[in-house]
């Protein structure tokens, strides 16, 4: 009698170990999906870049209303530069300085791997960042398929910038002086070469031609 409960206390007793395994992990993948932790850096992430917008873009109105010389085009700073970046947003701290950048009066995200910026974007570049930061309408440069000049944009000054890079020869070995970001950017049609379609595609993007880029339907 003694040895059947002593095995019907056991059977129990793993059945409980069994069931609070089961329970701790569904709590540990209802805490991963929900990830409150995640979501809140995400919040204040996106509310810190907004607010930095909006004091741009009143300084930069503020700058351009005052000094009738000077436009938007002109307000340029790379990122890193925190004392020229306060002098456009007061309240930027250190760390954000070494994500963002105004370029053409507008604010960006971190994204030139190329030049004297690829080491910054190296230390402190982060993808979801990126991400979240486009979800807010912040672009970074060479951030989408089409802006190959890096300012956050696609315009015509994308496809000149572009047919100026190529010049008369086609130069068949720009792809190779590329980064893996402006490659990406560059390549409008998909076709992992970078030539005059790819500018041909920007001006039908333009024109809405075409709906969207990079475009991999029928060739032009």
């Amino acid at each position: 009698m003694k040895k059947n409960k002593r095995g019907i206390s056991l059977i129990v007793l793993i059945i409980t170990i069994i069931v609070m395994l089961i329970l701790v992990s569904v709590i540990v993948v209802s805490f991963n999906n929900n990830n409150p932790i995640g979501k809140a850096n995400e919040a204040k992430f996106k509310s810190d870049l907004s607010s930095f917008r909006d004091e741009l873009d009143a300084n930069v109105n503020d700058i351009i209303f005052g000094e009738s010389n000077k436009s938007d085009m002109d307000i340029n700073v790379n990122v890193g530069d925190y004392a020229l970046l306060r002098k456009y947003i007061p309240d930027i701290t250190e760390e954000y300085a070494n994500k963002l950048l105004i370029k053409k009066g507008k604010l960006l995200y971190i994204g030139d791997d190329s030049g004297s910026q690829a080491e910054n974007f190296k230390k402190y570049y982060n993808e979801q960042e990126e991400n979240w930061a486009r979800s807010i309408g912040i672009q970074s440069p060479y951030g989408q398929v089409g802006d190959t000049n890096g300012d956050g944009q696609i315009t015509k000054e994308d496809s000149d910038h572009l047919k100026n890079m190529l010049g008369e020869g086609g130069n068949e070995g720009l792809i190779n002086t590329l980064t893996s970001r402006q490659k990406k950017a560059f390549d409008t049609n998909a076709d992992g070469n970078i030539n005059v379609n790819d500018s041909t595609t920007i001006d039908r993007y333009l024109d809405y031609s075409i709906d969207k880029l990079p475009y991999t339907g029928d060739k032009f």
